[in-house]
This record gives C-alpha cells, structure tokens and sequence, in this order.
C-alpha cells in the first residue's frame, strides 16, 4: 500500500492508475490523513460483491442497538433479537 499526497496524486495520476492495475492500492491522503483509494477494478469489485453481506450487518447492528436501548435484560436478548430479524 502506497500513501501520497493529493497533489502527488493530481501530478502522477497516470502513474498511480498503471500501479493500480498491476494490483497496488494507493492511499490518498489530505493534512496526513486517507481521505481516498485507487486501485484495480478486480479490489473494487470484491469489496462491493461483499456488499450485501455488509448491508445485514448494519442492519443486525440496528437491532441490536434497539434491543440493548430498550432495557432488555440479556436472557431476553437472543429472542428478542430473533423476533426484529425476521420483521
């Protein structure tokens, strides 16, 4: 993994998009800080495929923030957690 600068990045653009290709991943990063990816095709399309799956973990996240707001004791939780999964 590569970290550069926004204005590397802008004067080396082309060079960055041909290491990303060959399977590199470039962090950009503005006051030192990653604020952007380049990287192949391939990588992007992984993650996204994933992306489903990511989906239902924010939404079991959403549950189980809403189980533990409403002051269920633990013995209840798996129940109750399996009752808003399936609404």
């Amino acid at each position: 993994m590569i970290l550069i600068p926004i204005a590397e990045g802008k004067n080396k653009f082309t060079q960055y998009v041909h290491l990303a290709e060959e399977g590199e991943t470039i962090k950009i990063c503005r006051h030192g800080k990653p604020v952007a990816v380049i990287s192949s095709i391939e990588e992007f399309e992984n993650v996204h495929k994933d992306s489903g799956f990511l989906n239902n973990l924010k939404e079991d996240r959403k549950i189980i923030e809403k189980c533990a707001d409403s002051g269920w004791k633990d013995s209840y939780f798996d129940e109750a957690f399996i009752k808003l999964r399936s609404e």
